[in-house]
């Protein structure tokens, strides 16, 4: 077998009940126009080395609706408008429907400090999602802009890369809130 000091921890239940969130998320272009993404989310927070989510979360807008199934070992699929365009692994990397390689974003958040990190889709970089922990716990006590959930850098941006995007502007929103859900008063 492999040396202990190899094998990847092992998930832990830390929180065994069962968690259900729900809410809204508003991204405000101006003051007259805004746009409401509503999401729901049921599942499990599991330890392995570092937090992780193990359930299934639900984003509608008024265009898409998003579906994600967060696996315990960290991997992430991802379905828009009920087709498949792949997964989220725990190394960063995004998998087609078929599970072959089609892109990169970080293996983990980066520093507080940044506020975007780049996706690669079809070997270019084509967007810059928001990093959720930009600015730390006292971002809004320290009067620091937001930036846009997500970024489009590349001008041909197709469908798509366009659906990746988003859906990683979504799951933005969706694992910092999984991992910080209050379970005390649920029985």
């Amino acid at each position: 077998g492999r040396p202990a000091h190899l094998s990847p921890p092992a998930v832990v239940h830390l929180w065994p009940q069962l968690f259900r969130a729900r809410g809204l998320v508003a991204a405000s272009r101006s003051a007259r126009e805004r746009t409401w993404a509503a999401f729901a989310m049921v599942g499990r927070r599991v330890y392995r080395g570092y937090l992780l989510f193990h359930g299934r979360a639900l984003v509608c807008t008024m265009a898409q609706t998003f579906e994600f199934h967060a696996q315990p070992a960290g991997q992430v699929a991802i379905q828009v408008e009920g087709r498949p365009p792949g997964s989220l692994q725990p190394d960063g990397t995004l998998l087609d429907a078929e599970g072959q390689p089609i892109g990169r974003r970080p293996s983990s958040y980066p520093d507080k400090d940044q506020a975007t990190y780049p996706v690669t889709v079809q070997e270019r970089v084509v967007g810059r999602p928001e990093n959720p922990f930009y600015g730390g716990r006292l971002r809004s006590l320290r009067q620091m802009s937001r930036p846009p959930a997500v970024e489009i850098t590349a001008p041909d941006v197709t469908a798509e890369e366009q659906d990746w995007l988003l859906a990683l502007a979504f799951w933005n929103v969706l694992f910092p809130a999984a991992i910080q859900v209050d379970t005390s008063g649920i029985v």
